[in-house]
């Protein structure tokens, strides 16, 4: 005789306890590389973020699911399906320099929430699903371009540990080692058993908000190009060179800055132009520049429409 299953429903009192849990996981993370004014600083590899990966895994652990690491120290949590199919679902752990403290974070609690309420009340699902706190996303500490997903997809390249350094000259291959990884296990972290990958990620502008709309589902990936711009003059006295007689790099970088912004308006969304970073040399505030080093940040969904940009 047949049998029909009958999934137990959640409720108003399972939102209020995940709710209650995530909150508290994500204020204990928060304290690994928070700052005074609330931003968050946790860089790949750093002590912050071996900080906020163990308390990952003892979450998850916790959760009742099977934690490991991969190569290049992004954590699973497992819940085995009948199906050796995997459902990935989460997010990044490190962070920009001062970035907010859901962003990344919230992904990863929201799928160990999700998937370990259902460990607990539904069983063995058809289909194996698995929690992903990926080691690296942001390029804020190396040019990393996306470390933790390049490694599930075996496209990080020979040599790049020796050749990615952050600004203290630290490659990138040294800082994995300091963490007890080994970067000739990269290859390992390729996986060929991933059949769909879900993302929750916290909204980072004000578009939902002022659509009055509780969530979207993404549709389009934006491309990012990142140029990296550097311009000679001739540096001088701040008192004693006319303005007729100079050749001021920063100058000439305001109008390129100026530029790129309007070019981006012009266009429209969702086409957006950042500056995040500029540095003059010598640096002296009674000194013309001799050089000035900024960078341009070009996102699109259209490759064709990044080709034009850079």
């Amino acid at each position: 005789m047949a049998t029909t299953a009958v999934l137990s429903r959640f409720g108003a009192s399972d939102r209020a306890q995940l709710a209650a849990d995530a909150g508290r996981l994500i204020e204990r993370l928060r304290k690994h590389g928070g700052g005074p004014n609330g931003g968050v600083t946790r860089l790949v590899y750093s002590p912050e973020w071996q900080a906020a990966m163990a308390d990952i895994e003892e979450w998850l652990l916790e959760s009742g699911l099977a934690v490991r690491h991969d190569a290049v120290g992004s954590r699973f949590g497992r819940l085995q399906g009948e199906s050796s199919s995997v459902v990935l679902s989460g997010s990044h752990t490190d962070s920009v320099k001062q970035g907010g403290a859901y962003d990344g974070t919230l992904g990863v609690v929201i799928a160990g929430c999700a998937i370990g309420w259902l460990a607990r009340n539904m069983g063995k699902p058809a289909r194996t699903l698995e929690v992903f706190a990926n080691c690296e996303e942001e390029s804020s500490r190396f040019a990393s371009n996306f470390w933790g997903s390049r490694a599930l997809t075996g496209r990080i390249a020979p040599g790049e540990t020796d050749r990615l350094t952050d600004e203290n000259g630290v490659t990138i291959g040294s800082a994995m080692r300091a963490c007890g990884l080994d970067p000739a296990a990269i290859p390992s972290a390729h996986r060929k058993d991933l059949g769909a990958y879900v993302e929750p990620h916290i909204e980072q502008g004000p578009v939902l908000v002022e659509s009055r709309d509780v969530i979207g589902v993404v549709d389009r990936v934006v491309g990012v190009r990142v140029i990296r711009v550097t311009l000679h003059g001739v540096s001088g006295h701040a008192g004693t060179v006319p303005m007729a007689n100079r050749h001021d790099p920063l100058a000439g970088a305001a109008e390129i800055m100026s530029g790129a912004e309007t070019i981006a308006r012009r266009m429209g969304p969702p086409a957006v132009a950042t500056v995040g970073s500029i540095a003059a040399k010598p640096g002296g505030f009674n000194q013309v520049p001799g050089e000035a080093t900024f960078t341009v940040d070009f996102r699109h969904t259209d490759s064709d429409v990044l080709d034009g940009l850079e």
